[in-house]
């Protein structure tokens, strides 16, 4: 399935070689979870913050990384302010 990924600040670095901007549209297993896309990208999951799903805002990570994405889905996170 097909779905949007929004990296902000330094994620940006963890999407796809070539992007441009801080989206990318990637193709992932069918119910994959936020947690397994973004480890997939290599993303250090410690440094995940805030996540938006379709523009509805979750800031418990423990939670929002066993949520489930769906076909044209929008995931867009925020990474831990140092």
């Amino acid at each position: 399935m097909r779905i949007t990924i929004k990296l902000f600040a330094y994620l940006r670095d963890y999407l796809p070689q070539g992007t441009k901007g801080l989206e990318a549209e990637i193709e992932v297993k069918a119910g994959a979870t936020a947690g397994e896309i973004l480890k997939g990208l290599g993303v250090p999951l410690g440094e995940c913050r805030l996540a938006m799903f379709n523009g509805i805002t979750d800031t418990d990570p423990a939670a929002w990384m066993q949520k489930n994405l769906t076909e044209g889905d929008t995931l867009a996170v925020l990474p831990n302010i140092h």
